[in-house]
């Protein structure tokens, strides 16, 4: 297996290589997100790649910030995000 860093964006260069990873690299504390590609397997690495970005919340900031919103709808959000969080907690110690 050869050890290439590439970012994640750039699959057409993972595909001319049999074995590689696709790293983010860590940086004032940002979460490294890490794909090991086998066998020229790329549509399956992306789709890891896609789930672990969805995991982390990527998409949903990424979502909030097209347009701009409010602060009082902001904390709003929050507070319901927050009591369906709690809410959840409270479901899995009940079983």
């Amino acid at each position: 297996m050869s050890s290439v860093v590439l970012p994640f964006f750039c699959p057409l260069l993972a595909q001319r290589l049999k074995n590689l990873y696709i790293v983010t690299k860590k940086k004032k504390g940002r979460v490294v997100l890490e794909v090991k590609v086998y066998d020229n397997d790329i549509e399956k690495a992306l789709k890891i790649l896609k789930n672990k970005l969805s995991k982390s919340g990527l998409f949903k900031e990424l979502k909030l910030r097209r347009a701009y919103e409010k602060p009082s709808v902001k904390r709003k959000r929050k507070a319901i995000e927050a009591r369906r969080r709690y809410a959840k907690v409270q479901r899995r110690r009940s079983y």
